[in-house]
């Protein structure tokens, strides 16, 4: 996560959405609407627009908006309008900066793609909304929401938690809360990279229809998963067996993981095949055995290459891990680790020949 807070400066580390640090254009809510009767706050990621006089309760089933770069403002523009027009309490990313920092590949998994919240006051309206959104919005693009239950394809998502900066604490960390009724004491509100519901919420009868029409099972043909090896906001990184063989299986979320350079995971993961395909046998890299698409995800298949990681055998030999080294053990990791940098550095030279660059990467997917 670390990467995250390297964005803001070229010399120093700070928090990735301070607003008096970006200079990047912030969103707009629709200018038609009246908004004199309105209380609003902007804070360093957020937007906050909340009707005067109207009392939030403090926890309920809320609404997530998804979407994507090019598409934020008018994403932000149809939305802000139904809301005025509806009187719904909502807030949105303030800035473009704001937002490629929650589509971005190190966004945190239990909140990313998150653009715009509504706050339906009971069960009721959040039907109507989801209805009254979907004939605006439905089959927009946009990623999903991890943490989240999709209302049919997006991008308007849902989830029980937190209408109200409520904390508690949690091994000895302030995290969101919300109250269990059952015994009135403040408890994690829980934001997982995957949907769950707390113990004492009934599930409203038209979410459970959503959540009984999800099929989770994998297309004929797919890779087996046998273990996850890496996770990040763009995807995974698995191994996997293909017909008796074993593989590495990356992943690559639509609309997620954003570079600067415009591209989404998807779009990444198929250059990413191309290349590794057009590399002459010269070239020492895993080549690629196949791709598939499973629930929008797309999937690419690499030769699993026996061997140790070079970041692990640098500690595993290095002799200064131990007082019981001698100068020859010295001089044997030396000569060793001198071997290592000249094949690197040949097989660099090949890659260059090929004509093509290999640029740093933090790893995974």
């Amino acid at each position: 996560m670390y990467t995250a807070f390297a964005t803001r400066d070229a010399l120093f580390y700070d928090v990735p959405a301070r607003a008096d640090l970006d200079v990047s254009p912030e969103f707009e809510v629709d200018a038609s609407e009246d908004w004199s009767g309105w209380n609003t706050l902007r804070e360093d990621h957020w937007a906050h627009w909340l009707p005067r006089g109207l009392v939030l309760p403090d926890q309920g089933w809320k609404i997530h908006i998804s979407t994507t770069p090019a598409t934020a403002n008018k994403t932000l523009l149809t939305t802000s309008a139904y809301c005025g027009a509806h009187a719904v309490p909502f807030k949105h990313v303030r800035s473009s900066s704001t937002l490629l920092s929650a589509l971005a590949k190190d966004a945190d998994r239990g909140s990313a793609g998150k653009f715009i919240t509504l706050y339906p006051p009971t069960v009721d309206a959040l039907e109507e909304h989801l209805v009254g959104l979907e004939q605006l919005l439905g089959g927009a693009p946009g990623p999903y929401i991890l943490s989240d239950l999709r209302w049919n394809q997006g991008p308007l998502f849902v989830r029980y938690g937190a209408f109200t900066r409520i904390t508690t604490l949690e091994d000895g960390r302030t995290v969101p809360a919300i109250r269990d009724p059952r015994s009135d004491a403040l408890v994690p509100d829980q934001r997982q990279p995957y949907f769950q519901v707390p113990a004492w919420v009934e599930v409203p009868r038209f979410l459970q229809q959503q959540i009984d029409s999800l099929d989770h099972r994998p297309p004929a043909g797919f890779p087996k998963i046998t273990a996850a090896l890496h996770h990040s906001n763009s995807g995974g990184v698995y191994a996997a067996d293909l017909n008796g063989r074993g593989v590495i299986l990356k992943e690559a979320r639509p609309h997620s993981g954003w570079t600067p350079d415009g591209r989404d995971a998807v779009t990444r993961l198929v250059h990413e095949e191309q290349v590794l395909s057009a590399l002459p046998v010269s070239v020492s890299a895993p080549r690629p055995v196949g791709h598939f698409e499973a629930h929008g995800h797309r999937f690419l298949a690499l030769e699993r290459i026996a061997g140790e990681s070079l970041a692990n055998l640098v500690v595993m030999r290095n002799p200064i891990t131990s007082d019981a080294n001698n100068a020859a053990d010295y001089e044997a990791y030396r000569d060793w680790a001198l071997r290592i940098a000249t094949s690197v550095r040949a097989q660099v030279d090949q890659l260059h020949a090929s004509e093509f660059v290999k640029a740093g990467e933090a790893g995974g997917c």
